[in-house]
């Protein structure tokens, strides 16, 4: 009876402390570990700052006896996640809870405005959202969307890489809410694995002192390396030339065109390496026509995979040492089967563009663009009416157009939209008035040629009689001594 007033009288001097909490207090229910979880959501207030770091925590679920724990490192604005072990059966049915922090003197109470359940393994809050992986030049960063139970409370976060020939773990407290996501940064240094083969990667949410009650670990199946800056937009594949282009984004790229670049093409299950040409290259673009089985083999598999397949640009710097100076790796949004196999053009005072199709077309009006990219990054372009099929179109390029070029491309519009696209083989025909003056300066550059050829042959026979003219006399004379000896 004594111990049983005692305590009436301790709960009656209890200060009751409002609005610490707001209703936006979460409990969750894991039924895996029978465990019980409540995300304090704290309101800004010099009152509730009193509790010290020696506080009782009670849960009080509806329908059930209250759990309990004690905490020993409290903090009013930290301590944002508290779990508590409870062994009651149907606790899992529970639909409403009261959350009590209490000391000798002060208690407070918020009911939960939401009562999660998580059933399986404390994974499944994150495993049904889309979390994806990018590998940038120094770092990787891991999004996935927030799942309110670990989101206040996680202290680190770990990632495991797994690639065809090595595993890498990073550890990292870089991370961020935006939104209704969460965003963890790790450093890291890709050069180390750009020709390596990536499996697959797994990223845990833990907090230090609940490990074994609150850890979350989620497989990351979308992995990207990229670093945004090169926004492939779509490639066009024939059975014999490769054509993908986009936006260039960072600019510093256009400074790597005396190193050895190799390009590498991931599409779906298949992959082809070359290394680009000095002169074509184009961060933005690539043009690439087969000459060899493998590439021939490598178009021809390409274009049987399904559209919803990965298609993957991977572009590396080698400097004069041979070692990686930069790198990076875009994903090209649309890949499509081209009609065309060749465009061939001779530029002359006209441009005649000559067009062979790998299949069948609808004889659809569309507009046809030839585009010149010169030396110095500078564009220039006509655009005529089509009609999809024809073989042959002429455009009004000049010779003088066709000076000091890096690329030539033949694109057939619909409107703003490109149904398809072919880099061009062009040969070049002098016919217009600069072209005459050319070769009547050429003409008369052979002629003072030939005359000083004729002039040396004529001065060779005039020395030559002499000279033989010379020794007849000579001979002539010796054999006039000798009669009068």
């Amino acid at each position: 009876l004594f111990l049983t007033l005692q305590i009436v009288e301790y709960q009656d001097q209890q200060m009751v402390i409002n609005d610490c909490y707001t209703d936006d207090t979460i409990v969750s229910l894991f039924e895996n570990n029978n465990s019980v979880a409540v995300s304090l959501d704290a309101i800004q207030g010099a009152t509730c700052e009193r509790f010290p770091k020696g506080v009782k925590v009670t849960i009080l679920l509806n329908g059930l006896s209250p759990v309990t724990t004690i905490l020993t490192n409290f903090s009013f604005y930290t301590t944002s996640l508290v779990v508590i072990p409870i062994a009651q059966a149907n606790f899992f049915e529970a639909t409403a809870a009261l959350v009590t922090v209490e000391t000798q003197t002060e208690t407070t109470s918020v009911s939960s405005g939401v009562v999660q359940r998580y059933q399986g393994d404390s994974q499944s809050c994150l495993s049904m959202f889309q979390t994806t992986l990018v590998l940038h030049t120094d770092y990787v960063q891991v999004t996935t969307e927030k799942c309110s139970i670990y989101t206040d409370a996680t202290e680190e976060v770990q990632l495991y890489l797994n690639f065809s020939s090595q595993m890498i773990y990073k550890t990292s407290k870089d991370f961020d809410e935006v939104g209704n996501q969460v965003i963890a940064n790790f450093s890291i240094d890709q050069t180390s694995f750009l020709t390596d083969t990536f499996q697959n990667a797994e990223i845990k949410f833990y907090t230090v002192d609940m490990e074994d009650v609150f850890s979350v670990t989620i497989p990351i199946y979308d992995f990207v390396l990229e670093d945004q800056r090169v926004t492939f937009t779509a490639g066009y594949i024939s059975q014999n030339d490769i054509n993908v282009y986009g936006t260039l984004i960072d600019t510093t790229l256009s400074n790597f065109n005396t190193y050895n670049i190799s390009v590498k093409l991931i599409f779906g299950d298949q992959q082809y390496q070359f290394i680009q040409e000095n002169d074509l290259y184009d961060p933005s673009k690539i043009h690439h026509k087969c000459i060899t089985d493998e590439c021939y083999n490598f178009c021809a598999e390409v274009l049987k995979l399904p559209t919803q397949m990965k298609y993957k640009v991977l572009v590396i710097y080698y400097d004069a040492s041979n070692a990686i100076a930069d790198s990076f790796q875009s994903t090209i949004q649309h890949i499509f089967q081209s009609s065309l196999s060749s465009v061939d053009a001779v530029a002359g005072a006209n441009t005649e563009v000559t067009i062979t199709y790998t299949k069948n077309v609808t004889e659809t009006t569309y507009m046809a663009t030839l585009q010149i990219t010169k030396s110095d990054s500078t564009q220039v372009q006509e655009t005529v009416q089509y009609v999809y099929g024809t073989t042959s179109i002429t455009f009004p390029f000049t010779y003088t157009d066709f000076r000091d070029i890096t690329d030539v491309s033949f694109m057939i519009m619909n409107g703003a939209t490109m149904i398809d696209m072919q880099s061009v083989s062009y040969k070049v025909v002098a016919t217009t008035a600069i072209s005459l003056v050319l070769q009547y300066t050429v003409l008369c550059w052979i002629g003072i040629v030939a005359a000083l050829i004729i002039q040396v042959v004529v001065e060779l026979i005039i020395s030559r009689r002499s000279a033989a003219h010379k020794k007849h006399k000579a001979m002539k004379k010796l054999a006039d001594d000798e009669e009068l000896q």
